[in-house]
């Protein structure tokens, strides 16, 4: 009978844990990669083995859309002071888009309790799962964007109509984020709109992955997105936006031999008991003019000063 501590019977073990499971050596290159990480970030073993953290496959930022290298390098901290790590933080999946994870760096002991490399595991958020559930409810109901996966315009509206009735009555406060692509038309002018609507998915990907699972995202027109942002004040909206933006702004789309990269100008504003679904959206409208007439790649809130 083979030992659980035989190394082929450790392998697939990993192999077959859900979580997703990489090692790397002490020059930091990786070593190890099982079918979870696989299939949380799009990347093949073959693609990555040998490879080091720094050649830009995961890019672990934080959700001001920093990379964490910059801030302190879990990985190097598991390795020099062979302390294990966790956090909460952003990877970026092969297609681009921005996949919020649980990360634990640990480091890699031989028999002589010497470090020999370290590990890292990291799950994907549970609003990915509450996601899912509310991707079936759209598409049962036929309320869903096909190129995005991101709610219509008619269940948008739908539920701001719903939502302002209920305010007026004492419920729940909210507010709307209304974000823009910049310069959308030059990457269809310069790679085709096959290479826009990679951009149109990721930024949608991103938009989705990075917010609560019961906050509404929806696409409003061609480049155009909204979000709807319940149980939040106006500075929560506020760090709302900002994160949208930034996190957009960290998102890198391959295509071909280059990576397509994009902004976004965002307009966002609260909820009040005289708004109807137009009025909302008319003055979350002006914020997001007052963005692109500002420089772009910036958000503008009703009543808020914006640094940045």
């Amino acid at each position: 009978m083979e030992s659980l501590l035989d190394p082929n019977v450790v392998q697939a073990i990993l192999d077959n844990l859900s979580e997703a499971v990489c090692a790397f050596d002490l020059q930091r290159r990786i070593t190890y990669w099982n079918h979870g990480a696989e299939e949380l970030t799009g990347f093949a073993a073959q693609e990555v083995l040998g490879k080091k953290c720094s050649a830009g496959i995961l890019i672990h930022v934080d959700d001001r859309g920093r990379p964490t290298c910059q801030s302190g390098c879990m990985l190097g901290q598991a390795l020099r002071d062979r302390r294990t790590n966790d956090a909460d933080l952003f990877i970026r999946h092969k297609n681009g888009h921005r996949v919020p994870v649980h990360v634990r760096f640990a480091p890699l002991l031989n028999q002589q309790q010497d470090v020999i490399g370290a590990l890292q595991v990291f799950r994907e958020g549970t609003a990915s799962l509450a996601l899912a559930q509310r991707v079936r409810e759209l598409e049962r109901l036929s309320f869903l964007d096909p190129l995005t996966n991101l709610a219509n315009r008619r269940y948008v509206d739908i539920t701001l109509r719903s939502m302002c009735s209920q305010l007026k009555h004492g419920g729940i406060p909210f507010g709307v984020v209304l974000l823009d692509i910049d310069d959308l038309k030059t990457i269809n002018d310069h790679h085709g709109h096959e290479a826009g609507d990679m951009v149109l998915k990721a930024v949608a990907k991103t938009l989705l992955e990075t917010s609560r699972p019961f906050d509404v995202k929806g696409r409003w027109g061609g480049d155009e997105y909204i979000a709807i942002v319940s149980n939040v004040n106006s500075v929560g909206l506020a760090q709302t936006a900002e994160r949208f933006r930034a996190l957009i702004e960290a998102t890198a789309v391959p295509y071909h031999s280059i990576e397509l990269r994009t902004t976004v100008s965002v307009g966002a504003t609260m909820a009040q008991p005289s708004d109807d679904e137009f009025s909302i959206v008319r003055r979350a409208d002006e914020e997001l003019y007052s963005s692109k007439t500002s420089g772009k790649n910036r958000a503008s809130i009703t009543g808020v000063r914006m640094v940045g």
